[in-house]
């Protein structure tokens, strides 16, 4: 799993560095746009991951294994599974509930993606404060030419203007791309890319 130290690394920067913060937000991002470009070369699923919360609200966040989180990929059952507990599960592609959440209902769970971490948000759910639950999801892992294409669409993100392929300073000259993924990013990530479907 690619971290932000290692991209910092990559790009010569030290934690101190007033753009490691922008590393550390826009890695999470990249890393499913580059997951998306490949077409799910880049995904795994982790099934029933035991998980036991501490406290009620955001206080109680238990961070998953691996992160960044895929959206529409997380199921949450009890650790009996007869129970599939509503939160953000609704219309999944990959691990899929067996009821949608009713209007009526609050969710038992919140995830926060980036970061890979789920809580119970309130005393009306279905989970106990202490609760033991079952989190199966799919999270992305680049590997190989995936960290140093990550690690350059970072650079170019803050390094220059959104659009802007080059620049002059004299007589100032821009030229604009129409496409977010540089070429020589494309041909790095070309050996993982998946087949679509539709």
């Amino acid at each position: 799993m690619i971290t932000t130290l290692e991209v910092c690394d990559m790009l010569g920067m030290t934690t101190a560095s007033a753009k490691y913060s922008q590393v550390s937000a826009l890695l999470p991002l990249i890393t499913v746009q580059i997951d998306d470009y490949c077409n799910g070369a880049f995904s795994h699923q982790v099934k029933e991951e035991p998980v036991t919360f501490s406290a009620i609200g955001s206080s109680g966040y238990q961070t998953l294994s691996y992160q960044p989180l895929i959206r529409n990929t997380v199921y949450v059952t009890s650790t009996a599974r007869d129970t599939a507990y509503y939160g953000d599960c609704m219309n999944t592609r990959i691990a899929y509930p067996r009821i949608n959440i009713p209007s009526t209902y609050v969710e038992d769970y919140r995830l926060d993606y980036e970061s890979g971490r789920i809580y119970v948000p309130t005393t009306d759910s279905q989970i106990s404060s202490t609760g033991s639950v079952l989190v199966t999801y799919s999270y992305i892992d680049l590997q190989g030419a995936g960290k140093i294409a990550a690690a350059k669409m970072i650079e170019q993100t803050v390094s220059r203007p959104a659009g802007v392929a080059s620049e002059t300073v004299g007589s100032m000259s821009r030229s604009y791309t129409g496409d977010s993924m540089d070429p020589s990013i494309k041909t790095m990530l070309a050996a993982y890319r998946r087949i679509g479907w539709v």
